[in-house]
């Protein structure tokens, strides 16, 4: 994300998932859907304490939006992220490799859909994770 006035790049909070406790978690799991619902209910507990803290950390008026890369974004938009796709092919080809045994452990049978497991970048605009999650934005109030 760049500003429109040729500054440096906008603050972007780059967020991670817990891959090691994710898939400890869910190794147990055999069903895809089971898997998809562990996962989902997951990120969607998780956003409310990132809200908390984007909402009070000392640069949240600077912070822009989330940020993060992932191979597993089915029902992304669901949770209010929006996906991109990885424009570098380098790059892509990169990230593919470092999340694919992630992507491995974590579906059942990971070789049946080899090709649909593409990673992509999913954003999130603070201004949506604050309204969506706190019932707050970060704009100040108008007093009439």
């Amino acid at each position: 994300m760049r500003r429109n006035d040729d500054s440096k790049g906008d603050i972007l909070l780059k967020i991670h998932l817990h891959n090691v406790v994710l898939l400890r978690d869910m190794l147990p799991l055999r069903n895809e859907i089971k898997k998809t619902r562990f996962l989902y209910r997951f990120i969607d507990s998780s956003l409310p304490d990132l809200a908390l803290y984007v909402k009070n950390h000392p640069k949240s008026q600077d912070i822009k939006g989330l940020i993060g890369i992932t191979m597993l974004n089915r029902g992304c938009e669901k949770l209010g992220f929006e996906a991109f796709p990885i424009s570098s092919t380098a790059y892509r080809c990169l990230k593919w490799m470092s999340l694919m045994p992630i992507c491995l452990l974590s579906v059942s049978q990971p070789f049946k859909n080899l090709k649909k497991h593409v990673p992509i970048y999913l954003f999130m605009s603070k201004d949506q994770l604050l309204q969506k999650l706190c019932g707050v934005d970060d704009k100040p109030k108008k007093i009439v």
